[in-house]
């Protein structure tokens, strides 16, 4: 067996390594006419079984004992990284049950009040009064919304900077929002690098894309399958690149690939730290449905696939996983004004993953509906009813500077009410297009010819590597 693919080997504790080492086998067995060898469907393991079962070359010998050595060592980091993230169920429900509640009342006039973009003293009040009245307005038919400035005794609570808690309905006893701090647990951690790869995740996703808010600042950037134009309906993954050509295909896929792989990161911890009846609707809805998860274009069908993320020097693959919901929003510096919106489920919930400055800078969160402020930190998780109205203020920095120094970074779940009843009509107008004979074929499973020349390049590609780099000629 040559040197280069002894290598590849003893690296196959890493998913991308072990696929090509397989490809690699079945090159060989095909070579050899033993087709049966090549369509085994656990070559991999068969190969291992093989080589330790019987008198193999000393050098393969060493090649396996790296792979099994590597392999425990990423069995390990797991658990840990599995444990830091709180991505343990039976641990997420003890901290979920174990979160403080606080009872709020509806308030008869929401404070802020609707329309408004909250400022949080005069000087941000400054920085942008004169923007929101003399700029140039993306859509002359909205009318234009201007700051409030925030009386903070007019308030009935503020969720400080250090506390979770759950916040109920002191007359239903629903939950109203719920507030988590370190939702990732790596915050204090420096070493564990998680949060700076999830904020370079969304800088490298917002490149070069489309803002669905132009009138707000900040940024919105839509991430994962979209129900399309009102008046061009169409379910596809998100087509929002400013310029088509700025990017090479596989820095879109790859964008598109990471940053669902953080949002279903931010999920699970989600659905192991957050009470159940936060997402519980969420995910009937989806199944009810028959909805894709973000899974970076590919239409998967089910609710569970492979994501990997960023830990340190390790990339930590989890396999059969909650994958997200099939839509989100990478967002950064984005202020919206107080306002209410329907979604398809209960709770909407943003995470922010990265925050420059402290309180006293404003682009904090607000559920008027209650008179509720809940102060923005690094690394928190808030879920919140859509229906409520809420919004984010603004925060201090010239609204003309566009590297400003002032930093927050964050993804929110939501869900367009058009997605499901877009999926359903467009999925069936392809049906009666493509004709009876492809009827029964699963709307994902489709593929345009384009698809089809996208896959005859990735197959030619892996070919050339294979034989190129695999075996070193």
């Amino acid at each position: 067996m040559h040197t280069p693919l002894l290598d590849l080997l003893g690296q196959c504790a890493i998913p991308q390594s072990r696929a090509l080492f397989v490809r690699a086998l079945c090159d060989l067995a095909e070579k050899w006419q033993r087709a049966d060898v090549a369509q085994a469907p656990d070559l991999f393991s068969d190969f291992i079984q093989w080589c330790t079962e019987n008198r193999t070359a000393p050098a393969l010998m060493d090649a396996i004992a790296r792979y099994h050595s590597e392999r425990e060592m990423n069995r390990r980091i797991h658990r840990y990284v599995v444990a830091r993230l709180g991505l343990d169920r039976n641990h997420g429900r003890v901290l979920a049950a174990s979160l403080p509640k606080h009872y709020v009342r509806r308030l008869d006039m929401p404070y802020p009040p609707s329309n408004y973009y909250v400022a949080e003293s005069e000087t941000i009040d400054g920085l942008w009064r004169h923007y929101f009245a003399t700029q140039r307005q993306p859509d002359e038919r909205k009318q234009r919304q201007a700051p409030h400035l925030l009386q903070p005794e007019k308030l009935v609570q503020t969720v400080g900077p250090g506390e979770s808690c759950v916040l109920i309905d002191a007359d239903d006893d629903s939950i109203v929002a719920v507030i988590l701090r370190g939702a990732s647990g790596t915050e204090d951690d420096s070493s564990s690098g998680f949060l700076d790869w999830a904020t370079t995740t969304i800088k490298d996703g917002l490149k070069n894309r489309r803002h669905i808010r132009k009138e707000d600042p900040g940024l919105m950037i839509q991430m994962g399958y979209t129900a399309g134009q009102i008046s061009v309906p169409c379910f596809n993954w998100v087509r929002n690149l400013v310029d088509p050509y700025a990017l090479t295909p596989e820095q879109i896929a790859s964008t598109d690939y990471a940053n669902s792989c953080l949002f279903a990161a931010g999920w699970n911890i989600i659905r192991s730290s957050l009470p159940h009846a936060v997402t519980d609707d969420w995910v009937a809805f989806l199944c009810k449905h028959g909805l894709p998860v973000m899974d970076a274009g590919v239409g998967m069908e089910g609710l569970t696939g492979n994501y990997s993320i960023q830990f340190g020097d390790n990339t930590i693959t989890f396999h059969d996983a909650e994958l997200a919901p099939p839509t989100g929003m990478l967002n950064w510096n984005y202020a919206w004004a107080i306002h209410h919106e329907h979604q398809p489920h209960g709770h909407a919930i943003q995470w922010i993953i990265s925050r420059s400055h402290g309180e006293a800078y404003g682009g904090h969160f607000y559920i008027s509906a209650y008179g509720v402020r809940i102060i923005n930190t690094s690394d928190t998780m808030i879920a919140w009813r859509p229906t409520d109205e809420h919004g984010t203020s603004l925060a201090q920095y010239s609204p003309n500077d566009p590297t400003p120094p002032f930093n927050q970074f964050g993804i929110c779940y939501c869900t367009s009410q058009r997605l499901a009843t877009v999926r359903r009509v467009y999925g069936n107008a392809l049906r009666k297009a493509l004709g009876d004979d492809v009827a029964d074929v699963p709307f994902s499973k489709r593929k345009t010819a384009e698809d089809e020349a996208a896959a005859i390049a990735a197959e030619e590609f892996v070919q050339q590597l294979t034989a190129g780099v695999v075996f070193g000629h």
